[in-house]
């Protein structure tokens, strides 16, 4: 996963450093990879459920991130084949002299059998 923030204040925007964060997790059976709304959990937000289907899912976070208010929207993706999935998870807050905007890109994809 990927989370690039950037900060914007009185009209100029600023990239911050990109985190990158890699993870390995066992989805054995086909079953498992079927999207469902309590799969998606974010620590510090309240999510809820807009749309999806077992393929995709939508959703409108609200958030308290050390501190500061953020709305914003989720979206996760599975391929048809089941072998990969992506995702954008890309909050927003309204601070007095201007806004902060994080955006996390994720992506996966099956690497084989669960050991």
């Amino acid at each position: 996963m990927t989370i690039s923030p950037s900060i914007t204040m009185d009209g100029s925007t600023q990239n911050l450093p990109a985190d990158v964060e890699n993870a390995t997790e066992c989805w054995a059976t086909d079953a498992q990879t079927v999207l469902k709304p309590e799969m998606l959990a974010v620590d510090g937000c309240d999510i809820q459920y807009l749309s999806g289907n077992s393929y995709t899912m939508k959703f409108n976070l609200n958030c308290n991130m050390e501190g500061v208010a953020m709305t914003g929207i989720a979206t996760i993706d599975v391929s048809n084949d089941r072998n990969s999935f992506s995702g954008e998870v890309d909050l927003v807050s309204q601070l007095p002299n201007g806004r902060v905007n994080v955006i996390a890109d994720m992506r996966g994809n099956r690497t084989g059998s669960c050991s």
